[in-house]
Parts: structure tokens; C-alpha cells; sequence
């Protein structure tokens, strides 16, 4: 069964800063995927197993059954079920015949889990989609303005 090339994989931004080896053992760990055009290969509000690259083919992804992006060759999906625990948060459909290849959820954990770089990756993206600055410091004071107690040992 064919595997991701090591610059496929290093076209995933989750994956770019590791090293060529690091990348040939990961590329070890994909299985190749065949879906056919209508297939559904995530469901929203479910549960994730695996992680994918995609080797050709057009996908569409829905959010609440809202059309809100498209994806092709060197795309990736289905990181945030797997690195979070959450459930899946679009239905990606395959609009084409489509070349994939899956992580399972056993293999992805661990090896994002032993590399900081990539851990560090994920945890900065779920910042950036946090709150903004101001929002954080305003959900932080009181109703007055002030700033809320800290519990434990006062600082300074």
C-alpha cells in the first residue's frame, strides 16, 4: 500500500518543522484511502479515528450544513477531533474520486504528544482562535472594572 511522500507531509503545517526523518517514520504510519465521489468521510458532531492528508481529489467541507470551504491535493483535515477529544466540527465530502491518507488516532496522539514543535503548533493555533486580547482582560475584571481575585499566594 503506497504511504505520503515526506514533502507532502512537510506541506502540512502541523508537520513542517520536523526533520526528514521524523517525517519518513510519520509517513510509515499513514494508510492509503480510496472515496468515491459523494462519499462522506467526516461527520459533524462525531466522533474522530484519523487524521488525513490528501494525495488528489476535491473535497467540500460543511459547517451546519453550510457549505464553507473546499479542499485539494496537500490539504489536511481532522486534527482538532483527534488532538482534542472534541467531536468533529465539519462534514468533509469527497466531490471527486479522492487519494487520501489516513493517521489513526492511536498513532497521531503519541507523535504529536513527543514533539514539542508540533504540540507547540497546535496549542498556538487554539490561542489564536481564542478571544481577543481585550475580550480575555474584560472577562477577567469584575463587574466594576476591577480585577477579579487569583486564588493561591499573591504575587510581587
Amino acid at each position: 500500500m503506497a504511504k505520503p511522500t515526506p514533502a507532502l507531509l512537510r506541506n502540512v503545517r502541523l508537520f513542517s518543522d520536523l526533520d526528514e526523518r521524523d517525517l519518513e517514520s510519520l509517513a510509515d504510519e499513514f494508510n492509503e484511502r480510496h472515496f468515491s465521489a459523494g462519499d462522506k468521510i467526516t461527520l459533524e458532531g462525531e466522533g474522530g479515528l484519523m487524521f488525513f492528508v490528501v494525495e488528489s481529489g476535491e473535497l467540500s467541507v460543511e459547517q451546519h450544513g453550510e457549505s464553507v470551504s473546499t479542499l485539494g491535493p496537500g490539504s489536511s483535515f481532522g486534527e482538532v477531533a483527534l488532538i482534542d477529544r472534541r467531536p468533529r466540527t465539519a462534514t468533509v465530502t469527497a466531490v471527486s474520486d479522492v487519494t487520501a491518507y489516513g493517521l489513526p488516532v492511536f498513532v497521531f496522539r503519541p507523535f504529536v504528544e513527543s514533539r514539542p514543535q508540533v504540540a507547540w503548533k497546535r496549542r498556538w493555533r487554539t490561542v489564536s482562535r481564542s478571544p481577543s486580547p481585550a475580550r480575555r482582560l474584560a472577562s477577567s475584571r469584575g463587574p466594576r472594572g476591577r480585577p477579579r481575585p487569583t486564588r493561591g499566594r499573591p504575587t510581587g
